[in-house]
């Protein structure tokens, strides 16, 4: 069964796209597609070389870790600068802990837990809680610490798929704002029920996208594909 036929689109750097559409219709499914996890039945995929993308785990974390720490280890980059670090210091190589020190510093190594106390604020976790263990807090709430992991991430590309689902109606408007200050987005998620307003009007299938910043700006992502719904496709469509 055909999940999408004859689909070409164009994201440049800067725009935030929603895909919006039917259950089953294949939304999931063109995420891991551009996540890598799965390939084209035809056409092609083009990414640019050496593009980092960010997305939300959908398995809801089990980690005895305090929550602002689980939210800081989505930033990779600096995770695998503490490990050189370490690696540096346990052999007494002072000038090269240095070295690693300083980039450290450089890339936000201090101010670390504020960016992901900032994040875990907007997503509904009070102050005093941060420091509890994930596993402490509902389920819901471990789904949001998931989110911020992954805004806390730095990447070209985030991809979100359906983020609202675990935010209330105070929170949704702030943590969808934290979204909005990251890098460029595609959000899936279904099409509105009868008598709600979607994405800007758009209709099933639709690719609704806001105009870009700099429409002339580096070359992004541009896909022509033809999905089928094997096995496998299905699978990740499956919502």
């Amino acid at each position: 069964v055909p999940l999408v036929e004859h689909a070409s689109v164009s994201v440049f750097r800067g725009e935030k796209v929603g895909v919006v559409g039917r259950n089953g219709c294949g939304k999931s499914t063109l995420l891991a597609l551009l996540r890598g996890e799965l390939g084209a039945d035809a056409g092609e995929v083009d990414l640019p070389a050496n593009l980092t993308i960010a997305w939300v785990a959908q398995e809801v974390p089990h980690s005895a870790e305090p929550v602002v720490d689980y939210v800081i280890g989505g930033d990779v980059e600096l995770a695998d600068l503490q490990a050189r670090i370490d690696a540096a210091r346990s052999r007494a190589d002072g000038l090269r802990e240095a070295t690693l020190l300083a980039e450290y510093e450089h890339a936000g190594g201090y101010t670390a837990r504020s960016r992901a106390a900032g994040l875990l604020d907007g997503l509904g976790f009070a102050a005093v809680d941060i420091d509890r263990p994930l596993l402490e807090f509902s389920g819901g709430l471990r789904m949001r610490a998931n989110l911020a992991r992954a805004l806390m991430r730095r990447s070209d590309l985030l991809l979100l798929d359906e983020p609202t689902n675990h935010l209330d109606a105070g929170r949704g408007d702030r943590g969808a704002a934290a979204a909005r200050g990251g890098p460029r987005a595609i959000l899936r998620r279904p099409l509105p029920r009868q008598g709600q307003q979607g994405a800007a009007g758009a209709k099933p299938h639709q690719v609704a996208r806001a105009p870009a910043a700099n429409p002339r700006g580096p070359r992004g992502i541009r896909f022509r594909v033809g999905l089928r719904g094997t096995a496998q496709a299905a699978a990740a469509a499956a919502d």
